[in-house]
């Protein structure tokens, strides 16, 4: 992480519980540099030494600037319609949730205000977050707007759908956040700006967790953990015969949330 104050501060490697995930955690505090709210950065993947095969991860520049646009509680009237193959596991899950409140992702539409004439083009970038005391809406700063969907279309009746073929879908628990990976993630709903505050609705988004990261999620909660016991896995990823993977899907209703309402 260069620029800032002419200085270069670096990070240093957490490895997850199993051995099969890194965390990189900078050697200072972020917020302890004053006068810049914004920093840019670039995670680098070195090749081995003596060795003329390429890193398996490519380059990847990102900042933590906030882009301009609407921003959304995804949380309103959450409900988990599918977890595994069994509609016990659903049931379980919503058992644990809050709608609105717990577990919270925040959805912000880049460039998109409340008097943007569709069809229009955006990205939309989701990340945990929750709600204070004082009611005001904070992502959680340590992990942002992790998912980003590029290029996404709304049409002109306000209906928009995006995929990916993977990406971290982080989840707040009691104890933490989770950086919890999901494949064949899909995104699908109707913006509607004619309403204040604005809404986007018959919200659905899904995809299939992997085993790993199941077991994530088994291992930072206990309630995540009753749930994953007893979770019937329903997908195949590696092709192998067994199944390894579940699938996920969860409807709701978000709602606008009131810049005065927003404290990042």
């Amino acid at each position: 992480m260069g620029s800032l104050k002419g200085s270069q501060y670096g990070y240093t490697p957490v490895v997850d519980f199993d051995d099969a995930g890194v965390v990189y955690v900078p050697t200072i505090t972020l917020s302890s540099i004053s006068g810049y709210e914004d920093y840019h950065m670039t995670l680098e993947h070195m090749p081995l030494e003596n060795s003329d095969t390429p890193p398996l991860v490519d380059d990847s520049p990102f900042t933590t600037a906030f882009p301009p646009g609407l921003l959304f509680n995804m949380s309103t009237e959450l409900e988990c319609t599918q977890f595994g193959g069994s509609a016990v596991q659903a049931a379980s899950l919503n058992a644990s949730f809050d709608p609105g409140v717990y577990p919270l992702w925040i959805m912000l539409a880049r460039d998109l205000t409340a008097g943007t004439s569709f069809p229009f083009t955006t990205d939309l970038l989701m990340g945990p977050g929750y709600i204070r005391s004082s009611g005001d809406y904070r992502i959680y700063r340590q992990v942002g707007l992790a998912t980003v969907f590029h290029d996404v279309t709304i049409d002109a009746d306000g209906h928009f759908e995006a995929t990916l073929e993977g990406g971290f879908m982080p989840l707040d628990t009691p104890e933490t956040v989770v950086l919890t990976y999901m494949v064949d993630v899909r995104l699908e709903g109707d913006f509607d700006l004619s309403t204040s505050p604005a809404r986007i609705f018959n919200l659905r988004m899904g995809g299939i967790f992997p085993a790993r990261s199941l077991l994530l999620l088994a291992n930072a909660s206990e309630s995540y953990a009753a749930s994953v016991d007893m979770l019937e896995l329903d997908v195949d990823l590696n092709g192998n015969g067994t199944n390894d993977a579940a699938t996920f899907a969860a409807e709701s209703a978000p709602a606008e949330i009131p810049p005065e309402q927003w404290d990042p």
